[in-house]
C-alpha cells in the first residue's frame, strides 16, 4: 500500500481551513450565544433572586402586620372583656347596694309597723285597763268620803320646791285671793274647816279657800291657786298608770 502523501497533504489543508472556517463563523458566534444566553440566564436568575428576596421581605413584612394586627385585636378583645367584666361587676355591687337598701328599708319599715302595731296594742290595753278601773272607782267614789285626801293633797303642797311655795303664798297675799278645792263630791261644812285650817297654813296663812265639786276626778282632790293646780287623785294615778303601760309620757 503506497501513501499520497500530496492527497493526504490537501486533505491535510482542507481539515485545516475547514477547522479555522468553522472556528470563525461557526464556533465564535455559537460562544458569543452561548455566553450571551448564559448571561440573559444569569441575569434571570439574579432577578428572580431579588424578586425572590423583595417576595420573602414583601411575605415577612405582611406575616409581622398580621401579627401586629393578631395582637391588637387580642389586646382589643381582652380590653373589651375586662371592660365588660368591671362593667358587669359595678353593676352586681350597685344592684347589691339597692338591694341591701331595700331590705333594710322593709325591714326599717317592718319594725317601724311592728312598733306602731305594738303601740297600739298596747295603747288599747292600757286604756282599756283605765277606763276599766275608772268605771270601778267612779263606782266606789261616793262610797269613800272626800277626807280621805286631805293627808295626800296636803302633803303634795309641803313637797313643792320653796319657790314655787313661795310664789303660791305671793298669789294668796293679793286682796280677796282664794284658792279652791276640787274633789269628786261635794265636803261637809265640818271637813270643809279642817281642809282650811290645814292647807291655808301652807299657802303662807293668807287669803280663803272655796270648795267646787267635779265628778270627773274618780276620787281625790285637786287645789287650784291662781294659775296654779295641784292634784292629788286617782284619775292621775290612773293617767300615770297608762303612760307606764304604753311606754310615752306623753299619752
Amino acid at each position: 500500500m503506497t501513501i499520497d502523501w500530496w492527497t493526504l497533504g490537501l486533505q491535510a489543508v482542507n481539515f485545516a481551513i475547514l477547522v479555522w472556517l468553522l472556528r470563525r463563523f461557526l464556533y465564535a458566534p455559537v460562544r458569543r450565544v452561548i455566553a450571551a444566553r448564559k448571561r440573559e440566564v444569569e441575569a434571570a436568575q439574579e432577578a428572580a433572586a431579588a424578586a425572590c428576596a423583595t417576595a420573602e421581605e414583601e411575605a415577612r413584612r405582611l406575616r409581622e402586620a398580621r401579627a401586629a394586627l393578631e395582637a391588637e385585636r387580642q389586646g382589643v378583645l381582652d380590653q373589651a372583656a375586662a371592660e365588660a367584666a368591671e362593667t358587669a361587676k359595678a353593676a352586681l355591687a350597685e344592684a347589691r347596694a339597692a338591694a341591701a337598701v331595700q331590705v333594710e328599708k322593709a325591714q326599717a319599715a317592718i319594725a317601724a309597723e311592728r312598733q306602731a302595731a305594738l303601740e297600739a296594742a298596747q295603747g288599747d290595753l292600757a286604756a282599756l285597763a283605765t277606763g276599766l278601773a275608772g268605771r270601778i272607782l267612779q263606782d266606789t267614789a261616793a262610797t269613800i268620803a272626800p277626807g280621805l285626801f286631805l293627808d295626800g293633797l296636803a302633803d303634795t303642797l309641803a313637797r313643792q320646791p320653796e319657790a314655787e311655795r313661795a310664789r303660791l303664798a305671793a298669789d294668796m297675799a293679793a286682796p280677796g285671793a282664794v284658792a279652791t278645792v276640787v274633789t269628786a263630791s261635794p265636803l261637809p261644812p265640818e271637813d270643809r274647816a279642817a281642809w282650811s285650817a290645814r292647807l291655808l297654813p301652807l299657802l303662807g296663812g293668807q287669803g280663803s279657800l272655796g270648795f267646787e265639786v267635779d265628778p270627773d276626778l274618780l276620787g281625790g282632790a285637786e287645789l287650784r291657786v291662781a294659775h296654779s293646780q295641784l292634784k292629788f287623785g286617782w284619775a292621775d294615778r290612773l293617767a300615770a298608770a297608762k303612760r307606764a303601760m304604753v311606754g310615752n309620757e306623753r299619752a
